[in-house]
């Protein structure tokens, strides 16, 4: 409910537009991020779409993330603004490709994080399991993005699967933990 009251206060404001160049001006002086996973917006998460586009422009390969099946890590797979999206696993769009990426940068959504970088997400384990599964093969960044009405000021209950964010994204600029 709160993240969905705090889409509606900053769908129309100049809130995405600020954390847009936020994090360009992050992106653009850390090194080594080539690939970003991000995912596409449904309901009420924050509104990645411009932030997609315009990482593609500055010449980053984008990817999204595909569920396969309900126990294993996501995949990614590239997309750009030719590519064709359909419905995959809750009904949720993924690029009609079969080219995977492997991410420097995995950007989440949540419904909550705490000052820890502990974050609340559907329940699934999806992220948890990939960035995981991911970091035994090489070194990845894991990012959350949120509106600030979404930050907990209690801590967040972890558990020993749970992978803790790296940062945050939002109109402070990257924040991290």
């Amino acid at each position: 409910l709160i993240r969905e009251k705090a889409f509606q206060k900053h769908k129309n404001s100049s809130f995405s537009n600020n954390l847009l160049l936020q994090f360009q001006q992050w992106i653009d002086t850390t090194k080594n991020i080539d690939r970003i996973a991000i995912y596409f917006p449904i309901n009420s998460e924050f509104d990645t779409f411009h932030l997609i586009k315009s990482l593609f422009f500055d010449g980053k390969q984008i990817c999204l993330p595909v569920v396969e099946k309900k126990d294993l890590p996501l995949t990614f797979r590239e997309w750009t603004p030719e590519t064709r999206l359909i419905n995959g696993f809750f009904n949720i769009p993924i690029p009609n490709t079969d080219k995977e990426v492997l991410p420097d940068l995995v950007i989440s959504p949540l419904i909550s994080y705490d000052r820890l970088g502990v974050r609340l997400g559907y329940g699934g384990g999806f992220y948890d399991r990939t960035v995981a599964h991911l970091r035994k093969k090489m070194s990845v960044l894991y990012l959350g993005i949120a509106f600030p009405e979404q930050k907990s000021y209690v801590n967040i209950p972890k558990e020993d699967h749970d992978i803790i964010l790296d940062g945050m994204i939002g109109s402070f600029g990257v924040q991290m933990f």
